[in-house]
């Protein structure tokens, strides 16, 4: 089995120390052990060319796996005992915590309002607050000034404007991504760093907001001023 959860059958020709050489539908090939996951060779036991990951469970439950795949709402992982079953995905809601092969963690559980734990990343910062400073260097947010300075204008419209720029206000982010980023990728890998840029984006999206739905508001008015003050004069 490959590191991506590939299943191949085949027949094993030699094992060294770097490499599986095989055969499969009489075409000989090789694979470096570095890419391969597992090795069954008939009836014997599997070996392993890992160490497995634990799951801690919120209600105490632990599952030996490899995980394959970590986005902020799933995790995705192959269950392992005397073999290795196929993909599941569940809800990273249900756990508390990963414990890797390597002895690094994944906490799913902050410690307080800003802070999360994640030895991962091996820098000062915590990924939490290292999405939170990226969210502030990398989001955007002059599209969401415009369209709250478009509702502010159209308020006058029968409070449309008002409805519209409400709706724009509760919507959380969307387009969170940045080419300037050189950190997107963790976006869908790394749980504590999509909160933390999360976190940061949200607030930058409301102040953005509520100051592009006020000049909306304020502009046709200052301008009404200025002309009536004009033609008064």
């Amino acid at each position: 089995m490959k590191k991506n959860g590939e299943k191949v059958m085949c027949r094993i020709v030699d094992v060294d120390s770097a490499e599986i050489s095989f055969q499969q539908d009489s075409l000989a090939s090789v694979i470096q052990k570095q890419d391969v996951m597992a090795l069954k060779i008939g009836n014997e036991k599997m070996i392993f060319f890992f160490t497995p990951d634990t799951l801690f469970g919120k209600n105490g439950e632990q599952i030996i796996c490899k995980v394959t795949g970590l986005i902020p709402i799933s995790i995705t992982y192959l269950p392992v005992d005397s073999s290795i079953g196929n993909p599941v995905t569940v809800s990273s809601k249900k756990f508390s915590k990963i414990h890797f092969g390597n002895g690094s963690l994944q906490f799913f559980e902050k410690k307080s309002d800003y802070e999360y734990v994640d030895s991962q990343f091996s820098t000062d910062m915590s990924s939490y607050q290292k999405g939170e400073s990226d969210a502030q260097l990398y989001f955007n947010t002059k599209p969401i000034f415009a369209s709250e300075v478009f509702c502010g204008l159209a308020t006058y419209a029968f409070g449309a404007g008002l409805i519209m720029g409400t709706i724009a206000y509760v919507v959380p982010p969307q387009e969170l991504n940045s080419p300037n980023n050189p950190n997107n990728d963790l976006l869908k890998t790394d749980h504590n760093y999509y909160e933390g840029y999360m976190h940061s984006a949200k607030k930058m999206k409301h102040k953005r907001a509520l100051r592009g739905y006020a000049t909306g508001v304020i502009v046709p008015i200052a301008a009404a001023i200025l002309i009536i003050n004009v033609l008064s004069d």
